[in-house]
């Protein structure tokens, strides 16, 4: 249909070796970034989406143990509005410094030079970091 229409696409692409084709499309151009620049154009992959990851499982396995005290057959079943409420929930739970400090990482945001010692002070600060020993705790 958008050949139809003469459309033409610009993707943009990591170096992944999976996006790689031998296909060459005439409507869509393929623009592959050069290596080490993901975190340039997804900087959440520098750290924010595990931070995300940490706290949805940290809930999920809240969630189940609830399920489990109130006798339920299958502990961990979930529909997806409910997985929708509690990636909701986990997002909320990101910090702004998490973000800030992920960001700054990959060079997106320059560092804080004029207050190191607060800025320290701050990532000090306990995280909500999930830990699959803390989880494993929680269970037993």
């Amino acid at each position: 249909m958008m050949r139809a229409q003469n459309r033409r696409v610009c993707l943009c692409l990591d170096n992944f070796s999976g996006h790689f084709t031998s296909y060459e499309p005439t409507n869509v151009e393929l623009i592959f970034f050069k290596p080490n620049l993901t975190a340039w154009v997804q900087p959440l992959d520098a750290g924010i989406i595990r931070c995300l990851k940490a706290i949805f499982c940290k809930l999920v396995l809240y969630r189940s143990l609830d399920h489990e005290d109130e006798g339920e057959d299958d502990i961990f079943a979930i529909n997806q509005l409910e997985a929708m409420q509690l990636l909701e929930e986990a997002w909320n739970g990101v910090k702004q410094l998490t973000i800030a400090n992920c960001w700054q990482h990959t060079g997106i945001l320059p560092s804080n030079d004029e207050e190191p010692s607060s800025s320290r002070a701050q990532a000090s600060e306990p995280d909500v970091e999930f830990k699959v020993q803390e989880a494993t705790n929680a269970l037993q």
